[in-house]
């Protein structure tokens, strides 16, 4: 088991990982609160959800800029609390990107989320297509 248990920020931007590699590893940094994974251009849905699984429960902030815009929900998927005290989410991607995807990162949230900046997602942002209980929690929307 790898521990590194004072690294509280972790940059993967622009490197070529699927999220799988992590996959059976089990790697624990119990006060990592970011992680960056913009232009991670070949992130997966199942590595995403990996990479959730390892860090997830502490993250407050995921940069989410220019990576694979993918639908948790597909596959009968239901994603879970996966990021319970996240607190800032940033999402865009010069591709156009979709209220569904949006969606489905917020459901992977808990009731912690403050901070949302779609600004750099060139979504068709309506704050009636997201959840009430999102909205409500938000002291910062950027879009």
């Amino acid at each position: 088991s790898l521990s590194r248990k004072h690294i509280k920020h972790l940059d993967l931007s622009g490197i070529g990982i699927t999220g799988e590699e992590f996959a059976g590893h089990e790697l624990t940094l119990p006060k990592l609160d970011y992680l960056n994974l913009s232009n991670c251009k070949a992130l997966t849905c199942n590595g995403y959800l990996e990479l959730l699984r390892i860090f997830g429960s502490t993250l407050k902030t995921l940069i989410l800029i220019d990576t694979t815009a993918f639908n948790l929900e597909t596959q009968n998927r239901k994603p879970k609390k996966l990021l319970p005290n996240l607190k800032r989410l940033e999402v865009g991607s010069q591709n156009r990107m979709d209220t569904i995807y949006l969606n489905s990162l917020l459901r992977t949230t808990g009731g912690q989320l403050k901070r949302l900046n779609v600004s750099k997602s060139h979504i068709n942002f309506q704050a009636k297509y997201i959840p009430k209980c999102y909205v409500t929690s938000f002291t910062s929307l950027r879009h």
